[in-house]
């Protein structure tokens, strides 16, 4: 079996859109992205203004955006913003240590809304 390839993307001058920006994975890749060559990324977050130390690391290259993806209308506000967008990097997401027997069900729940069932707008 060969492995997989992926064709060489060029992100050079591109607007991306990273959801759940504010830490983990979102935080990276909104970082490689604009140390890639990316011209801005709007980066969102439930809590905007976890946001400010990517805005103050790239300055007006980072875009914060409020979107909660179980909330469609932040969806639709932030689309309305974000017209010029190329990319798209939808990470948002949260995770639990609980399990589905003996777990808190508002925490699995929450999860399954944000993780799963998260609006498209």
């Amino acid at each position: 079996m060969s492995a997989l390839t992926v064709p060489d993307m060029n992100i050079t001058d591109s607007i991306a859109l990273v959801t759940g920006a504010n830490r983990g994975l979102g935080r990276e890749f909104t970082r490689q992205l604009l140390d890639g060559g990316a011209a801005a990324v709007y980066a969102t977050a439930r809590r905007i203004e976890t946001l400010e130390p990517l805005r103050q690391e790239f300055g007006e290259r980072v875009r914060p955006l409020l979107i909660d993806v179980t909330d469609g209308s932040t969806i639709t506000t932030a689309s309305k913003a974000a017209r010029d967008v190329t990319l798209l990097i939808n990470n948002a997401g949260v995770s639990t240590a609980s399990d589905i027997v003996s777990g808190d069900l508002d925490k699995i729940r929450s999860e399954m809304e944000t993780s799963f069932w998260e609006r498209s707008g």
